[in-house]
């Protein structure tokens, strides 16, 4: 699993917990989560996905604040959010000149970001 480089998991019905170990895929490009029933927040060890440019966790059941360890995701691009029950502001952690961002997609009414490129 260590060379794994794309986790496509959307659409399959999955709840509970994100585990953290998906931290240790090192490699990972792109993780798909969404569209499951996936519950609680968002493990801080995803922060150590440092090759990851796309992470869509929309449309699920997710709650908390956006971990603030996803701020070292250098190479992210695309992240798509919404759809979920995320509370707070991102533009402390996502809208800040260092990231150059081709998809944000988060729920701009429930949770302050003002550099989403869709709401």
């Amino acid at each position: 699993l260590n060379a794994l480089t794309i986790l496509d998991l959307g659409f399959n019905a999955f709840n509970g917990t994100l585990p953290t170990e998906l931290g240790r895929l090192r490699a990972l490009q792109s993780l798909d989560l969404n569209s499951n029933s996936l519950s609680a927040t968002l493990p801080t060890e995803l922060g150590r996905l440092i090759a990851l440019e796309t992470l869509d966790i929309a449309i699920n059941v997710l709650s908390g604040t956006l971990p603030t360890e996803l701020s070292k995701l250098n190479t992210l691009t695309n992240f798509s959010f919404y759809s979920n029950n995320f509370t707070g502001s991102v533009d402390d952690l996502l809208c800040v000149d260092t990231w150059q961002w081709d998809v944000l997609e988060g729920d701009c009414v429930e949770i302050e970001c003002n550099c989403c490129t869709n709401c």
